[in-house]
């Protein structure tokens, strides 16, 4: 899987099962390396962070990687860190 890059500014937000590491299509599927579409953009880090959050709080086994426009890890928002 590649990582985007989506240019200075924006974040990518890449959700995977909490359990096993399995990297999620943003439907909930497994990313197989298809067309299926594996990240979410964000427009800034703090928007980034809430979307994050918002999401594992109401998934509940979803963990989700935050990376920078240039495709720097950083954050990983867990089940555990959203309550």
């Amino acid at each position: 899987m590649d990582i985007p890059k989506l240019g200075e500014g924006k974040f990518a937000l890449i959700l995977a099962n909490f359990e096993t590491g399995i990297i999620l299509n943003i439907n909930g599927s497994y990313f197989l390396g298809d067309d299926n579409i594996h990240y979410i953009a964000m427009n800034s880090e703090q928007a980034a962070i809430d979307r994050a959050r918002e999401i594992v709080e109401s998934a509940g086994n979803i963990e989700i990687m935050i990376y920078n426009g240039t495709g720097e890890l950083m954050q990983v928002v867990r089940p555990t860190d959203a309550v």
